[in-house]
C-alpha cells in the first residue's frame, strides 16, 4: 500500500495548515486579547475544526507563544533584508525604521498583538517577545550602530 502523500507533501500541507492557524490566531488575538480569543472561533476562521488546532498546538498559549516568535522572527527578516541593501550607516537607519513601519502596516493583525503583549500583564508572553527580538537588537548594534560610530557619523554615548 503506497501513501496517498509522499513526505514533502505531507511536510508542506502541514505547514500551510500552521500557517492558516497563526493568521486566524493573529487576527482573533488582535481582534479579542488573548484571554478574550476563543479557540473554535481561530479554528474555524482558519478552516478546521477545533481538534485540527490541537493536533498543531497543545493550547492557546502555546498558539500564542508561536505566534510571538514567528512574527518576530519575519520581522526581523523583513526589516534586515532591506537594510543590508544599503551600505551607509546612516541610510541604514533610515531603512531600518522605514522598513519596521512597511512591515507593521502590512501586518496589522499581528503587529497590534505584538504591542498587546508589549503591554499587557503576562510576562511569559514578554520575555518570549524580548528573546526573539534579541536579534534585531544584535543586527542594530553591529550592522547600523557601530559601524556609524566608527566612520564618525553617529556619535559614541
Amino acid at each position: 500500500m503506497t501513501p496517498r502523500y509522499k513526505e514533502q507533501d505531507r511536510q508542506e500541507i502541514r505547514e500551510s495548515n500552521r500557517q492558516l492557524l497563526l493568521g486566524a490566531a493573529a487576527q482573533e488575538f488582535a481582534r479579542k486579547s488573548f484571554h478574550g480569543a476563543n479557540t473554535n472561533q481561530i479554528a474555524k476562521m482558519a478552516g478546521f475544526a477545533v481538534g485540527t488546532l490541537f493536533n498543531y498546538f497543545p493550547n492557546k498559549r502555546e498558539l500564542m507563544l508561536a505566534l510571538l516568535e514567528q512574527t518576530a522572527q519575519a520581522h526581523f527578516a523583513f526589516i534586515s533584508g532591506t537594510v543590508l541593501q544599503e551600505g551607509e550607516p546612516d541610510q541604514r537607519l533610515l531603512k531600518f525604521f522605514q522598513a519596521g513601519f512597511e512591515f507593521i502596516s502590512q501586518n496589522l493583525s499581528p503587529a497590534r498583538v505584538m504591542v498587546n503583549t508589549i503591554y499587557g500583564s503576562d510576562d511569559e508572553f514578554k520575555l518570549t517577545l524580548f528573546a526573539a527580538y534579541q536579534p534585531m537588537f544584535e543586527f542594530v548594534a553591529e550592522q547600523i550602530l557601530l559601524p556609524g560610530i566608527e566612520q564618525g557619523v553617529f556619535r559614541d554615548v
